[in-house]
């Protein structure tokens, strides 16, 4: 399944356009917290973009809003010049959206294999209970093709020795490498990873970076990429936000990040 194949499913729009996302003055409030306070982001297409800041920030509330885990108080989501504010989860996954989480959300009782099947599961269906009965031969091609796709991306995420074996059995690394190709396997638009490196070894971050860096220079996906290895972001982003109090506090190449004075303040310390 290529890029192609799941552009079908897009919003319609501009899909050709600079912005594969454009966030406009979205703010998330809890009561009388604002945890998100008015961000204007614009990501273009095959770019990395690196979210850092201190814990509070903001940044997982904004990949929540921006996966349509939770609505924005104020403000517009654009993706690919269509706005999908009010969008659900599950419509923005099937539409060129996914992500992974902070905690790794991995079904423990089925194997890797499996697991990885599961967000490919929707392209077929509701596409007729007798083809399924019959076995017919369409029927068992789109199958085959799904199961070259997981095998696939099983083992572009270095998992092909543990495929068939059951997810909650795997170390946190593992886990870790296996939620990542669960939301690659689909071939998104816009890639969210929260917290990617957590529990990883070097070997295994390495491999992420690689990986990563693959999908982006072949298939133009786009990434945002919320880290605390600030060494990963600034080593694969081609941009870096820092957010501090929901706020975007500087916007830059990882080099002007790394020497702006305010971010050294509010973050990276000396």
């Amino acid at each position: 399944m290529n890029l192609a194949q799941a552009a079908q499913a897009r919003p319609p729009g501009d899909p050709g356009g600079e912005n594969v996302l454009r966030l406009a003055d979205v703010t998330v409030r809890f009561g009388g917290i604002t945890a998100v306070d008015a961000v204007t982001l614009d990501v273009p297409g095959g770019q990395v973009v690196g979210l850092i800041g201190p814990n509070g920030a903001g940044k997982t509330t904004l990949l929540d809003s921006v996966s349509g885990l939770r609505t924005p108080t104020e403000g517009r989501i654009v993706l690919d010049g269509a706005d999908v504010t009010a969008r659900t989860a599950s419509w923005l996954s099937r539409h060129g959206i996914r992500r992974t989480f902070q905690r790794h959300q991995a079904f423990g009782w089925l194997t890797v294999r499996q697991n990885v099947l599961v967000p490919l599961e929707w392209r077929t269906r509701g596409r007729g209970l007798l083809g399924d009965l019959l076995g017919l031969p369409h029927r068992r091609r789109e199958t085959e093709a799904l199961l070259q796709r997981v095998d696939e991306v099983v083992e572009l995420c270095g998992l092909s020795d543990v495929r068939d074996v059951s997810a909650a059995t795997l170390p946190i690394g593992r886990l870790r490498l296996l939620e990542f190709a669960r939301a690659i396997v689909d071939s998104p638009r816009l890639l969210l990873l929260d917290e990617p490196t957590s529990g990883l070894g070097q070997r295994e971050t390495e491999l992420l970076r690689e990986v990563l860096l693959g999908l982006v220079r072949r298939h133009e996906l786009t990434v945002i990429l919320v880290e605390h290895d600030v060494d990963f972001v600034m080593g694969l982003a081609d941009r870096v936000v820092c957010l501090v109090q929901g706020a975007v506090l500087a916007d830059g190449t990882p080099a002007e990040i790394r020497r702006n004075p305010e971010v050294i303040a509010a973050y990276l310390g000396n």
